[in-house]
């Protein structure tokens, strides 16, 4: 999960750092646990994690010239795009602290992204 985050959070140390302490407070809870179910569902659930990091998080960089947000969109996140609906965006202002952003329906198409109804 740890490789995972490096890869999602790469270049954003404010989010990578967030994530780290996510991990390992939810791991420090649960490191007595030794009830074969739960640990096999906390297992199903880190690999779920690490699954949707994979698929549906990415980093744009602004390009300072054209205004518009450059993103490099890996092979699973292309495949998980084609399955679904790849019009949805959570936009996170700069502003924002870290944590669930409230989601926002976007176009992404060039510097000025419209937002939907």
């Amino acid at each position: 999960m740890l490789r995972t985050v490096r890869g999602a959070f790469a270049n954003d140390v404010p989010a990578l750092t967030a994530a780290k302490v996510e991990i390992r407070a939810h791991f420090e809870e649960n490191k007595g646990e030794n009830e074969g179910g739960k640990i096999d569902a906390m297992i199903n659930d880190i690999e779920d994690v690490v699954q949707f990091l994979n698929q549906n998080v990415v980093q744009a960089q602004l390009d300072p010239n054209s205004g518009d947000y450059r993103v490099k969109i890996e092979d699973s996140q292309a495949r998980a795009l084609s399955t679904g609906d790849g019009n949805h965006v959570n936009v996170m202002s700069k502003d924002e602290k870290y944590g669930v952003a409230p989601p926002v329906q976007t176009t992404c198409s060039a510097s000025n992204p419209k937002q939907r109804e």
